[in-house]
């Protein structure tokens, strides 16, 4: 162990609706889909699970298999299907298990026994006792994963994180939480047409983000969409063609309500009269002009990372510091 190992050695952890993703000492460790396949059992309570992540979508028959999103809006909706999927992802890290951990919790979810689950399901996953168990505010990780000093009081950061379940606005000051809203789904819904087609040609959809608008990928189009899928047969992205009355663009409504809860957030900048930076992050935050919408609908100035899915999980491990968990501590930001 080198000298300045213990104050590296923690594994950050976020566990997401989309996507699972565990970081150490500055590397990937792990990044998949949050999802498990099971088949149902005679017994209608009990369902067998055997498979998790991108994996799920490989089998072939459709009819037995099923699949199952454990985390909803933040939660762990399902604490056995999340320890049966963060076990297999176990089984493919190839790397030896710190006994530090570091969970980011969506900043809308405050409740201790919430909180307290996230780091119960990933003990018992990792058949683990960890020293220490920590969780910090995933805006709050966002900021030092976009680069911030945390702990700087001098300004204030809006983070804007944008999911395709729920999307939330928070205001972070000093390494504190100061007010955090939270909206529907944002962005693209593709309707059951779409999905089943999909299904059955072995694609997966990338995320509703990286739906592309047909006119700038093809010559004419306008009553087309162009959807980037991944085909789980030969991993090659593929882009498949749709008509419009295919898939429901809402993107209008659903931007309004995005720039409603960020004035709802806003509303409570008033208990901070630092300069406030803001920020685009988060899976869907790529969505065709919505940052451009944004900055219309609130005269404010956005700034998007080159991966804005990635920022919280890169905060979280330049987080997962002796020092930087000391400091966290003291703020009263760790739960």
């Amino acid at each position: 162990m080198g000298l300045f190992s213990c104050f590296t050695e923690g594994m950050s952890v976020e566990i997401g609706t989309n996507y699972t993703r565990i970081m150490k000492n500055g590397i990937v460790l792990l990044d998949d889909s949050s999802i498990v396949a099971y088949r149902e059992t005679h017994d209608e309570n009990v369902r067998h699970c055997f498979c998790a992540g991108i994996e799920c979508y490989s089998y072939d028959d459709p009819e037995e298999v099923k699949y199952l999103y454990p985390v909803k809006e933040g939660i762990l909706a399902d604490f056995d299907a999340v320890v049966f999927m963060l076990r297999e992802f176990k089984k493919r890290l190839h790397s030896s298990i710190p006994r530090r951990l570091l969970v980011a919790t969506p900043a809308y979810v405050t409740a201790e026994l919430d909180i307290r689950v996230f780091k119960e399901a990933i003990e018992m996953a990792f058949d683990k006792v960890f020293w220490k168990k920590y969780a910090v505010s995933a805006p709050i990780a966002a900021v030092a994963g976009l680069g911030y000093d945390v702990f700087d009081d001098s300004v204030a950061h809006c983070v804007v994180d944008v999911e395709n379940e729920m999307s939330s606005v928070s205001l972070v000051c000093g390494g504190k939480l100061l007010a955090v809203n939270k909206c529907a789904e944002v962005g693209l819904i593709f309707n059951d047409k779409v999905i089943e087609y999909c299904k059955t040609n072995g694609l997966l959809i990338i995320e509703p983000s990286t739906a592309l608008n047909a006119k700038e990928l093809l010559p004419g189009g306008e009553n087309e969409c162009v959807v980037s899928c991944i085909n789980l047969k030969t991993g090659v992205t593929e882009y498949r063609t749709f008509e419009r009355n295919e898939v429901e663009y809402w993107f209008d409504s659903s931007y309004k309500k995005l720039v409603e809860c960020f004035k709802e957030c806003m509303e409570e900048k008033s208990i901070t009269e630092k300069p406030i930076k803001y920020h685009l992050i988060g899976g869907a935050s790529q969505t065709i002009g919505l940052k451009e919408y944004m900055e219309n609908a609130t005269n404010c100035s956005f700034s998007m990372p080159n991966e804005p899915d990635k920022v919280i999980i890169k905060g979280l491990d330049l987080l997962n510091t002796k020092p930087y968990i000391k400091h966290l501590s003291e703020c009263g930001s760790l739960f």
